[in-house]
């Protein structure tokens, strides 16, 4: 979070992403103009320079909306609550035009598999319906730096898998390093 990466925070419902996702903000530095866009305002944040902006669906304003008013309004990071549509698109877009440090949470049953909800999610946005499945990819690697999972084992939440990125190879496959792994007793 220091390094200004950018995160996904991914797992199932009631797994604590959202409360992992306020918990690495704590390491966000105060100087940084974090905006949130969310559907329903869950992120804890306690930085002095926070904008959190809520979808809004009986005016119609959704969280691409706020994405796009979230860019116009000079972010340092940019953090959505939950990504599930073609707004995967626009954040990714954003994240690869200088917004280092945002973080996300996506539902997802593990870090890679994430990645492939990510693609599906794209797929949604009219900008990327018609891209070609290694440009998607590549886009995705350029923007994402670490894909946290989270699980609720026996009750207790925590991380169980946390990957890295690092680009795409010759046949368009994720470049993929294993940071964390859970041991299963």
């Amino acid at each position: 979070v220091q390094a200004q990466r950018n995160i996904i925070v991914c797992g199932g419902t009631g797994s604590g992403k959202t409360t992992l996702l306020s918990s690495c903000m704590l390491e966000v530095s105060p100087d940084d103009r974090v905006i949130t866009c969310e559907d329903t305002n869950e992120i804890v944040l306690d930085q002095p320079n926070v904008v959190q902006l809520e979808a809004n669906a009986a005016h119609g304003i959704g969280i691409r909306d706020l994405i796009r008013t979230c860019l116009r309004s000079r972010p340092d990071r940019i953090i959505v609550g939950e990504i599930r549509g073609p707004e995967a698109y626009d954040f990714l877009d954003a994240m690869n035009t200088g917004h280092g440090g945002s973080l996300c949470t996506l539902h997802a049953d593990s870090a890679s598999l994430a990645l492939q909800r990510l693609e599906s999610l794209m797929r949604m946005s009219p900008n990327a319906a018609n891209l070609p499945l290694r440009d998607m990819r590549a886009q995705i690697a350029s923007a994402i730096h670490y894909v946290v999972f989270q699980a609720r084992v026996d009750g207790v939440r925590g991380p169980r898998e946390v990957i890295g990125l690092d680009g795409i190879d010759e046949r368009g496959e994720y470049r993929i390093r294993r940071v964390y792994a859970a041991s299963s007793t």
